[in-house]
């Protein structure tokens, strides 16, 4: 691992991750070990994932994945190109610019973990920052998660266990101190809080944070949601809205938000999910058909596609 010393760019760094898994995890078990022996060097891998966070995504963030078998649902978090590594791209910069950000998303697209996730990021590197994040129940922010003997307690699909996981599975000479309660995380090195709230409509009132996660916002009833949409600003400058749609459809406020231009929306589809998107084709008009996986039609089906180049 002493290429370290020889990148001159985070860019450049981040191109040398593997996005093989077997390879990933070879590549953080050796970054990892060297690491853990070079204070300078662990110096310079902080100061290049915080500049380009996809390298702390792709070589030392894990999250948990429900839908494996036993023994692989601990897997290390590697970023799909391109979307998901332009959302964390975009995410950086209304944080550090100070501007809303919505992400309009297919469910199980992995949003929400990326946000989480990135604003854990800065909750280890930036000194004294503030996040908020929502969602519709509290029991959905927090169920008193916490860490006991190494293992996470609580259930997964509240905001609270995605950063905690995050916290829990970092490599060992990147732990730090921190206190943890409901709905509450402050890291005690660098004085960094993460909050939570219900989205009711006291959602941040009296409160200031750097960045505000608005979770679901579509499943928020709609004079609730517009008074969040209208409001929020007095809690941040930095609003990130993400969701997927739900059943008030195109009246409803965030749908509203997300056609009104006023927002930078990143849309994150099941059509760019490599898992999701096998043998993907639309098509808009009869008798017109736009194959978007050509490659599966190739291997697969390759007579079709010779009778569709004789017609």
């Amino acid at each position: 691992m002493s290429v370290l010393s020889k990148i001159n760019t985070p860019e450049a760094f981040a191109q040398t991750i593997p996005r093989d898994l077997v390879k990933n995890i070879e590549f953080r078990q050796n970054l990892h070990s060297y690491l853990a022996k070079d204070e300078a060097a662990q110096k310079a891998y902080l100061e290049m994932g915080f500049a380009v966070p996809q390298i702390i995504f792709d070589s030392s963030l894990w999250v948990y994945d429900a839908d494996s078998l036993p023994g692989y649902r601990n897997r290390p978090f590697i970023l799909r190109e391109p979307k998901q590594v332009y959302f964390i791209e975009r995410l950086k910069d209304a944080i550090d610019n100070q501007h809303n950000l919505a992400a309009d998303k297919s469910r199980k697209e992995g949003a929400t973990e990326l946000i989480c996730k990135m604003f854990v990021i800065y909750w280890l590197l930036s000194p004294l920052t503030s996040f908020l994040v929502g969602s519709r129940k509290e029991d959905l922010v927090d169920q008193s998660i916490e860490i006991k003997n190494g293992v996470l307690i609580g259930p997964h699909q509240c905001l609270f266990h995605k950063i905690m996981y995050a916290i829990n599975t970092l490599p060992a000479w990147m732990k730090i101190s921190y206190l943890k309660k409901h709905r509450f995380l402050q890291n005690l090195d660098n004085g960094a809080m993460i909050e939570g709230e219900a989205t009711n409509e006291s959602f941040g009132a009296g409160n200031r944070a750097v960045a505000v996660l608005v979770d679901e916002v579509a499943r928020i009833e709609p004079p609730t949601a517009r008074h969040i949409i209208d409001n929020i600003r007095d809690t941040s400058k930095c609003c990130i809205y993400n969701s997927t749609h739900f059943r008030f459809g195109a009246g409803h406020p965030y749908a509203k938000l997300l056609r009104s231009n006023k927002i930078e929306v990143v849309t994150l589809g099941y059509e760019d999910n490599p898992e999701k998107s096998v043998g993907a084709y639309y098509s808009e008009n009869p008798g017109e058909v736009t194959i978007l996986d050509i490659g599966y039609y190739k291997e697969h089906y390759p007579e079709i596609l010779e009778y569709a180049e004789t017609i």
